[in-house]
């Protein structure tokens, strides 16, 4: 099963004051929730392209048909996110 969500982005946000950012997902039977979420810390270091790793792997409910997909950040912010790529893994190199 692809139990990871990897994308190449560069986020340049005027402010660092959103710290995360984050996949959530529905399913068949279950609507988009913060139960169903997999976050992790925008990179503000980096003026380029950044690789991050959603993992789902360990999530109790990453499973069944995941219908949708939802990214956003945790705050407010204004700011210009650019995604190079999107995909579903099955593995990530540690």
């Amino acid at each position: 099963s692809y139990d990871y969500i990897r994308m190449v982005a560069k986020i340049d946000l005027e402010e660092d004051n959103v710290k995360n950012h984050a996949f959530l997902f529905q399913t068949e039977d279950l609507g988009f929730s913060e139960d169903r979420r997999a976050y992790i810390t925008i990179n503000h270091e980096s003026d380029g392209y950044v690789e991050y790793i959603f993992d789902f792997s360990k999530h109790p409910q990453w499973n069944g048909k995941i219908t949708s997909v939802y990214y956003g950040l945790y705050g407010d912010a204004k700011g210009e996110i650019r995604i190079k790529s999107l995909e579903f893994v099955e593995r990530v190199n540690p």
